[in-house]
């Protein structure tokens, strides 16, 4: 049988967590570690800057134009990990096929790839996985434009990308991708130089000193109260603790370091203590 000390906690602690929940910066917005959309460490040609909510476009050097659209030799990646939300196609009267993904990359943050040819079923179906090294296709001249191929929308075979966070594409301003930064006037930055659109011949951006997909980094350990795992304890935390109590919700991947007060069970009464600690009553949890 419960006591009325656990509710009335809860009570008195409510309006103090909506106001945390409202004003407490998130850490989920942090930015992924973003790669250019090609694979190797080859140079592409940066061919188009800022178009289409800050859109970049880029070519590989033998794909000079659309008279032989869809060049086999290169092959599309993601930016980042990530889940497909969304698949666009082809114009008519080219055949249904897959030409653009939308990637959720988490916290905000996804991209959106076009001009693709040959993507793979798996890729082009919302919900698919994918990673650094998942195959997207191969760069052409398809487009969801009527006609589906060549101009308007595309005059040489390349990748159209953009980056955006909670759907705005001028995030990619100031955006860090592989050591280079995205200027405001859409120059790319690295090592004291910068390189503008059809600048140069030689395939500057490349991938090179890049996250790779390799081994993951070690899990850190669970901080005491951490109970959705994002590295701190917060109010988040503290809500989602009162609804497991509750039942409204499973408990989530990190319950057991709720247990604060170290009795063994995870309870309301943890809830209070993390809500007196990220409210700054407390120093410290116990």
């Amino acid at each position: 049988m419960r006591t009325r000390g656990p509710a009335l906690a809860i009570a008195a602690a409510v309006a103090l967590l909506a106001f945390l929940l409202t004003s407490q910066t998130s850490s989920a917005g942090t930015q992924p570690a973003f790669r250019w959309p090609w694979a190797g460490t080859d140079g592409w040609r940066y061919t188009r800057a800022f178009h289409v909510d800050y859109a970049l476009d880029f070519q590989p050097q033998i794909a000079p134009n659309c008279g032989d659209p869809v060049d086999l030799t290169h092959t599309v990646r993601p930016v980042a990990p990530g889940t497909v939300t969304q698949v666009s196609y082809r114009g008519a009267p080219q055949p249904h096929e897959p030409v653009g993904l939308v990637i959720d990359h988490g916290g905000g943050w996804s991209s959106y790839v076009t001009h693709l040819a040959n993507v793979p079923s798996a890729v082009a179906t919302a919900g698919a996985q994918v990673g650094y090294e998942t195959g997207l296709g191969n760069p052409s001249c398809y487009s969801q434009c009527a006609g589906g191929v060549g101009p308007p929308c595309a005059t040489g075979r390349h990748v159209h990308i953009q980056i955006r966070k909670d759907g705005a594409g001028s995030a990619i301003v100031g955006l860090q991708v592989c050591g280079w930064t995205v200027g405001a006037d859409g120059g790319l930055s690295r090592n004291g130089k910068t390189h503008y659109e059809k600048e140069s011949a030689t395939a500057p951006i490349a991938n090179t000193s890049c996250p790779g997909p390799a081994s993951p980094p070690a899990t850190p350990a669970v901080p005491r109260g951490d109970v959705d795992c994002s590295g701190r304890a917060d109010s988040i935390d503290v809500l989602l603790l009162l609804q497991t109590d509750s039942a409204k919700i499973a408990p989530p991947a990190c319950h057991a370091s709720g247990d604060v007060d170290s009795d063994g069970v995870v309870t309301v009464i943890d809830a209070a203590i993390i809500l007196q600690y990220v409210a700054g009553v407390l120093g410290a949890l116990p």
